[in-house]
């Protein structure tokens, strides 16, 4: 098992591996307690020690004994304790997911070992609203013609499903 980076990106691309091991032991306690977090908040925080299959189960000990991962996270963060650094955290060695996003809402997502394929390519609504007949040699500064052209692309771009890609999720198996 790994213990590296959990995704790699560049250029748009990102490959992500899958955590199959979380310890929360001595190190990330010891943190917590040398930390100016009150001991009220580290004597809980030792209640989170242990061993966890992935990152959501330990998320779900959080939750389960904080409240909230924020009732954990945020101390954490306001004081600089980098708790994460401290925790072992083991990967798969190859990817489990690859993703691409592409400029304007485009994206690639693959998930091999599910089979599936998200595939989302659009328009460029703005250019092809702003090119219209309504718009073209229009003054766009003009508050007007600018809060109609907002609308329209507010409208189109609601009916074309560009915020909302779900439905765009293919599965093979």
């Amino acid at each position: 098992m790994a213990n590296g980076p959990a995704n790699y990106w560049g250029l748009g691309w990102s490959l992500g591996r899958r955590i199959t091991r979380v310890v929360f032991g001595d190190s990330a306690l010891a943190l917590i307690k040398a930390s100016p977090l009150d001991s009220a908040f580290a004597d809980r925080a030792a209640r989170l020690e242990g061993e966890y299959r992935h990152y959501l189960e330990f998320r779900d000990r959080v939750t389960d004994v904080f409240g909230s991962t924020a009732a954990f996270d945020d101390p954490l963060q306001a004081n600089e304790v980098p708790v994460m650094r401290a925790m072992r955290i083991e990967r798969e060695d190859t990817p489990s997911f690859v993703f691409h996003s592409g400029d304007g809402g485009q994206f690639l997502f693959l998930l091999p070992d599910r089979g599936i394929v998200a595939v989302r390519l659009i328009r460029d609504l703005f250019t092809e609203i702003t090119e219209s007949p309504e718009f073209k040699g229009k003054d766009t500064s003009d508050p007007e013609i600018g809060a109609r052209l907002s609308e329209r692309f507010e409208a189109v771009s609601n009916a074309s499903g560009f915020l909302n890609f779900s439905w765009l999720v293919l599965a093979f198996p």
